[in-house]
């Protein structure tokens, strides 16, 4: 059953096990996309805790309504890892596909429960990204018209942003996808990432596709999941 919140939806799939992970949707994909996945990693044995999002988010561009959908999902999450670890649950994950890296980056660092954190073809600069890749084009377009500059979307949005935090990441386990043929997200801004993170002490895993572009490479990393399962366990 998803449940229907103010500004997402959730839906829990458990099993009898005491490993859990968050999973974070790409904007534009629902619950229902990610069944795959979660019937796999229910045959691992990880219950799944599955989060999506309005497009308002993009098509009404709101930065306000940006950092409350951040905030509410992050709390919502917390909550239930404190009712998860009274079922004794004591192994937790997050995952991250594009725009949901924002929100699985955020979580680790909220958390101190998050042992592995995947981020599937990650942001970079998350405001740069705003205003000059096509997807969100539309943000940019009502950014402009109201006047809202690409700097005070970066001040805004400095909390989530994973260059900006990677010293926040110093010691987490952390592994990062991302596309030289991507041409939703940068790649360069992408990889800067991965070498933030590393700079600054992550226990980083990167891999790399050269084929595959943003959508091809997102679904190919995520149903990868021999090599996730042996991250997870690692």
């Amino acid at each position: 059953m998803i449940e229907v919140k103010k500004r997402f939806r959730v839906q829990e799939k458990l099993v009898p096990s005491d490993k859990v992970i968050f999973v974070f949707t790409a904007l534009g994909t629902k619950i229902g996309n990610y069944r795959l996945f979660v019937r796999a990693m229910n045959k691992r044995g990880y219950s799944c805790i599955v989060y999506d999002y309005p497009m308002s988010l993009i098509t009404d561009a709101q930065i306000g309504e940006w950092q409350a959908c951040l905030n509410d999902v992050i709390a919502d999450a917390q909550l239930r890892i404190t009712k998860l670890e009274g079922m004794g649950v004591n192994s937790f994950a997050s995952h991250g596909s594009s725009m949901g890296t924002l929100f699985a980056g955020l979580l680790t660092r909220k958390s101190l429960k998050i042992s592995h954190t995947i981020l599937n073809l990650p942001y970079g600069d998350v405001a740069y990204s705003v205003f000059t890749s096509r997807p969100p084009r539309r943000a940019k377009e009502k950014f402009v018209r109201e006047d809202v500059t690409q700097e005070e979307v970066a001040s805004a949005l400095t909390f989530v942003d994973p260059i900006k935090t990677a010293p926040d990441f110093k010691n987490k386990r952390i592994l990062v996808y991302t596309s030289k043929r991507d041409s939703v997200l940068h790649y360069k801004d992408a990889k800067r990432t991965g070498e933030a993170l590393k700079k600054h002490g992550a226990n980083l895993a990167y891999i790399e596709n050269n084929r595959l572009g943003h959508y091809g490479s997102g679904v190919k990393n995520l149903l990868s999941i021999k090599r996730l399962i042996k991250f997870l366990e690692s």
